[in-house]
């Protein structure tokens, strides 16, 4: 029951395979705590579609200490609800309920403890922390994956680190940190060469490829995306199989190859729906909704990006949805429609500056540098645009070719309406700001 639980996380599971093999562990787990505890009354509670038998003691609203010692010394028995509990919590982050997930594995943190298993108890510590980072607590996501990684390799246990160490370098490519995910990535990457894992290979070459095209590497972005969806083809994985095809049409709409890209894109659509994996089907969406923009089909556009963000809302998964306030934002902007596309860039600006999505803020940067041009604003204008211009060569992200040309239409006007040393003087300025106070200067 745990192995299928386990594909959940990334081992090349089903979700709809794994939940009913869960409900029947969770059961039978269940009807040995029963046997072993007459009177107990059992209670049902349901968490994102998934049912669990439990004893009044487990009810919602009984401490953690209580549940913990409702265990006993039935050390086999928490090992399994332990085991529950982790499966659970991947489940639920497929139902994108990522509060409940961080609720069973911090439960099952405290039931390790309580076991003393240390190689469980680092693995809950990186299950914690995974969800504290799709809750967008990154300080307590980073500091639980690093005690991970430091209790895994003082178990002499390098493998396991595998997945913490992939994780961090996931987690410093969305802050733009690229030096530090690559460092990470290839360490993982090794780890799972070495131990001869054909999918951890696949998932972290899916995760260099995405790493390259945030770094302008499109020919080496290609190579490690191919490589992994030729191992998850082999392996019949089609999960992680959606993203690598979604990735490569990013990758194909940032060269502003757009037959391509639809291609890529409609082909991860098509599998995400056909699964049920509603995060891709978003992320899919959105840019589908880019392509459209890129094809000058604006109403297109913003309706596939408007269904996008209501699905990541259902999903409550917040830097995706202020990544897909700030895309539509880009396509509001094309529709003349100033004072939306506003609200959307200081909406989302605050997400992203708390998660530190360096990537994501320079193009916020650039897109009120031009809302601020149209609405005459020139001096502030131009001051956003350097400091867009000097965050993407401080963190290693140019600006992918399929943006170029507006940016360059936009730049141009600013050119035309203020002198060459005015001009220069406010980008010199906008340059030397500090990131606070940059996002200051969004807030007027």
């Amino acid at each position: 029951a745990y192995d299928g639980s386990d594909g959940c996380h990334g081992e090349g599971g089903d979700s709809g395979i794994a939940q009913p093999v869960l409900i029947v562990f969770a059961k039978e787990e269940q009807r040995r705590e029963k046997e072993g505890a007459e009177g107990d009354q059992i209670g049902e509670q349901e968490q994102g579609g998934v049912h669990f038998a439990k004893p009044r003691h487990q009810l919602r609203g009984a401490r953690m200490e209580d549940r913990i010692a409702a265990a006993g010394s039935d050390a086999t028995l928490a090992a399994g609800r332990a085991k529950a509990l982790t499966g659970a919590g991947w489940l639920l982050r497929d139902f994108g309920d990522f509060t409940g997930m961080k609720n069973c594995f911090e439960e099952c943190l405290a039931l390790c403890e309580h076991l003393e298993d240390k190689s469980k108890l680092a693995f809950a510590l990186y299950s914690v922390g995974y969800a504290n980072f799709l809750i967008g607590d990154l300080e307590a996501s980073i500091q639980t994956i690093e005690e991970s990684i430091s209790l895994y390799r003082a178990l002499s246990d390098e493998v396991s680190a595998a997945l913490p160490l992939f994780m961090l370098g996931r987690i410093a490519t969305s802050q733009g940190d690229y030096e530090r995910a690559q460092r990470c990535l290839m360490a993982s990457f090794e780890i799972e060469r070495k131990r001869g894992a054909p999918f951890g290979v696949a998932r972290t070459l899916g995760n260099l490829g995405e790493l390259a095209i945030y770094r302008g590497e499109y020919a080496r972005a290609e190579s490690y995306l191919e490589q992994s969806q030729s191992i998850l083809n082999e392996l019949g994985e089609r999960q992680l199989s959606t993203w690598v095809l979604t990735k490569r049409g990013e990758l194909a709409w940032r060269q502003d190859d757009l037959v391509q890209a639809r291609s890529f894109l409609d082909a991860g659509l098509r599998l995400s729906q056909e699964i049920g994996y509603r995060w891709n089907t978003a992320y899919a969406l959105t840019y589908l909704g880019l392509v459209a923009l890129s094809e000058g089909d604006l109403q297109r556009a913003e309706s596939l990006c408007e269904d996008s963000l209501a699905l990541f809302r259902e999903l409550e998964s917040e830097q995706d949805i202020a990544q897909t306030q700030k895309d539509l934002a880009r396509v509001l902007l094309y529709r003349d429609e100033c004072m939306r596309a506003m609200a959307l860039y200081k909406e989302c600006l605050g997400v992203l500056a708390r998660r530190q999505c360096l990537p994501d803020l320079a193009e916020c940067f650039e897109g009120l540098a031009t809302l601020r041009s149209l609405q005459g604003d020139l001096i502030s204008a131009t001051r956003l645009f350097g400091a867009a211009e000097a965050l993407r060569q401080t963190i290693g992200a140019p600006m992918p070719p399929v943006l170029r040309a507006s940016y360059e239409r936009s730049v141009a006007s600013l050119c035309a309406q203020l002198d060459g040393r005015t001009f220069a003087e406010n980008w010199a300025k906008g340059r030397a700001l500090t990131l606070e106070q940059v996002l200051d200067c969004t807030r007027a």
